[in-house]
């Protein structure tokens, strides 16, 4: 863990208390995430990591995934994600999240970003519509189609780039799964594969 990262432990208290919304709060993380969800809406937060893949160490580049996240996904979800929020914090220690960054917080600091997005019911969720049998193999095939494009269109990264490589694709999976994993066997085997 990183100094940055140890430094979002406040924040990541204070959001998953709720004390941001009126309504009850879950809290998911992923690899580069913390997701926090309430009825109404869903605030993801960057983890100040350096997953392999994605550098997200500073306050800038986690601003820059956020707000790339939410351009490339509001072109196929503009219904599910609303922007990118500041998060400043007082004199006092005390969090707010601002609507706008253009705003004047008067003594307050940017601290984070947070991605904001609408939300809904996990039935919506593919992995779920799959298990369930909603999803049929048409359904899903078109749904590839769609992927293989995106990908087709998305820049390349070249091979000689530091995240270009099959060995640094293959690092930053496996320190994703062992950031996730809680089974203590997948966990050995995991970290045999990193040798």
């Amino acid at each position: 863990m990183n100094i940055e990262y140890n430094k979002q432990q406040p924040l990541i208290t204070y959001l998953a208390s709720g004390r941001w919304t009126s309504e009850a709060v879950s809290h998911i993380e992923t690899a580069l995430s913390h997701v926090f969800i309430s009825r109404s809406s869903v605030i993801k937060l960057k983890k100040a990591i350096d997953a392999g893949y994605v550098d997200l160490r500073t306050l800038e580049m986690r601003k820059r995934c956020c707000e790339n996240e939410v351009t490339i996904n509001k072109r196929y979800a503009p219904q599910l994600y609303e922007g990118v929020l500041p998060v400043t914090q007082d004199s006092h220690s005390y969090f707010s999240i601002e609507e706008a960054e253009s705003q004047n917080f008067k003594g307050k600091e940017i601290v984070e970003y947070l991605v904001k997005m609408r939300s809904f019911s996990s039935d919506g969720l593919l992995s779920h519509q799959v298990l369930s049998g909603v999803t049929k193999s048409s359904e899903l095939r078109k749904l590839a189609s769609k992927i293989v494009a995106f990908h087709k269109e998305s820049a390349a990264v070249a091979v000689q780039d530091p995240y270009g490589s099959f060995s640094a694709a293959l690092k930053s999976v496996i320190s994703g799964c062992l950031s996730l994993s809680k089974d203590r066997q997948l966990t050995e085997i995991l970290r045999e594969l990193q040798l």
